[in-house]
């Protein structure tokens, strides 16, 4: 008799066991799951933001409206209409990151309203990728990106021209902040991707200058 009760509470005990087991795993799974599914939501909301411009690109064009009636992030082109400042911030207490003149062209990136004074600014991405943002009343939207016709280029950082369009070439001078160069074409070297500048000198000679140093002028 002791001996069937010793096997049956053995055999209770083993079945607990793995029942906890069991319980204790699917728990463990439970929370990869979860975090699975964090990390994604973390990671969908720029995806849809993207997804939505497509689909609006996509209705338009299916509408028979041959270009978009919104601007698109990193896509169109922000113009400025007059001389002005590109600043670190949506307001003019901000620094400027660089000083431009009219027509110049930057990529636009969002449109941001002051919700102390209404003004409206635009943010936008400068050729080295850096953000910032330039006054409404100073610009204006192109929905479909810009990439013809231009004339000269301004600097936005110290920019070394040099005698080829690549950086084992000797530099001719350093172009200041804020300074422009009359732009010649653009040449895209077939060994690193870069893209590069040709422009003109006041002496007249021909340099070339990373894409990634100027913004382009109309």
């Amino acid at each position: 008799m002791k001996k069937k009760i010793f096997i049956v509470t053995f055999v209770f005990l083993l079945g607990f066991g793995f029942g906890a087991v069991s319980i204790s795993t699917a728990n463990a799974n439970s929370n990869v799951v979860l975090a699975s599914v964090e990390w994604v939501l973390s990671k969908i909301n720029p995806v849809e933001q993207r997804l939505s411009q497509l689909e609006a690109r996509v209705n338009e064009l299916g509408s028979g409206n041959p270009t978009p009636s919104n601007p698109i992030q990193d896509v169109s082109s922000v113009v400025t209409t007059k001389q002005t400042a590109i600043r670190r911030g949506a307001g003019t207490q901000y620094a400027s990151l660089v000083d431009v003149p009219a027509n110049t062209v930057v990529t636009y990136h969002s449109t941001y309203t002051n919700p102390s004074n209404g003004e409206q600014w635009f943010i936008v991405r400068l050729s080295d990728n850096r953000l910032g943002a330039v006054i409404g009343s100073d610009s204006q939207i192109s929905v479909t990106p810009i990439q013809t016709g231009f004339q000269n280029v301004v600097f936005n950082n110290p920019a070394p021209i040099r005698r080829g369009a690549s950086d084992s070439y000797s530099i001719y001078t350093t172009a200041a902040v804020g300074s422009t160069m009359k732009y010649e074409s653009t040449f895209v070297n077939s060994s690193t991707g870069e893209k590069w500048y040709l422009v003109k000198m006041n002496d007249g000679r021909v340099g070339a200058v990373r894409s990634n140093f100027a913004e382009v002028i109309r």
